[in-house]
């Protein structure tokens, strides 16, 4: 990161998964230092067959550390699922916005 960001910088960045907490707070300790506004987060936690991909340190790190630096989160249903700890049954659940997102300061609409 540093090299790019140091040489030509960036508009914007998109995250995808972080392997551990040491991790993901040396990505949200760079991207306060170099000042990017536009970050688009996707919280890459578990693959396609099930298995979890970011532990319970990582995920608290990611929602503490990273989360209040992203512009754009793009969770899908079963990594939603993770953060917020609720079952999304349907559409509904869907569209209304978890409590747990307003408590992390980030915007829903």
């Amino acid at each position: 990161m540093d090299a790019v960001l140091e040489d030509i910088g960036a508009d914007c960045i998109k995250i995808g998964m972080l392997a551990n907490a040491g991790i993901v707070r040396v990505v949200a300790e760079r991207i306060a230092k170099y000042r990017i506004e536009k970050v688009v987060i996707d919280p890459v936690m578990t693959s396609t067959n099930g298995n979890i991909l970011l532990d319970e340190r990582g995920r608290e790190a990611l929602v503490r550390e990273l989360f209040p630096l992203g512009y754009v989160i793009t969770p899908n249903i079963p990594e939603s699922e993770i953060l917020t700890k609720k079952k999304i049954g349907g559409v509904p659940d869907m569209k209304r916005p978890p409590e747990e997102f307003e408590k992390w300061g980030l915007r829903t609409s």
